[in-house]
């Protein structure tokens, strides 16, 4: 994959090969275990449904005015809410994406609640690549339409 992205990226013509060379004398452990195709994946666990919910803000129609903010279970993936509005990350408009969830599903705060998980250890705030769930969830929307969109309107509306 990383020959591709040079191309695509860096427009870099570099063969497979040479990347794999390169690779190998970076990152020889590395290069080792992906030739055995024994890549060591990441871990997810969730204590169960509605113990943690995912939410993102899927910017690649952006440009085109299409902003999509989502929120996936972590246990289950269901998918919580997914909507389409001018701006994905104006903070009323996520705080009502949530509280409607949060009022649909008869869920609560944990504000008034007496555990070690109140309050402000209620949530927790971090890079969105770390948001496991909905970032698969993201590459599977692209992958299943998002992309075919992203292509008709850089035609249509960029020309």
């Amino acid at each position: 994959m990383l020959h591709q992205r040079l191309l695509q990226k860096h427009k870099l013509r570099v063969g497979r090969d040479t990347v794999m060379m390169l690779s190998a004398v970076n990152d020889p452990d590395g290069a080792l275990e992906r030739k055995k195709h024994k890549l060591k994946r990441r871990e997810y666990h969730s204590k169960g449904p509605d113990f943690i919910w995912h939410m993102d803000g899927y910017d690649k129609l952006k440009p085109f005015g299409f902003a999509i903010h989502g929120s996936i279970d972590g246990y289950s993936r269901r998918i919580l809410w997914l909507h389409v509005s001018p701006s994905n990350n104006d903070p009323y408009i996520i705080a009502g994406y949530y509280l409607e969830c949060v009022t649909t599903l008869k869920a609560f705060l944990r504000e008034s609640c007496d555990d070690q998980f109140r309050g402000e250890k209620s949530f927790m705030y971090g890079k969105s690549t770390s948001s496991q769930r909905i970032e698969a969830w993201w590459g599977q929307l692209r992958k299943n339409g998002a992309g075919w969109w992203m292509d008709f309107f850089k035609i249509h509306v960029h020309n």
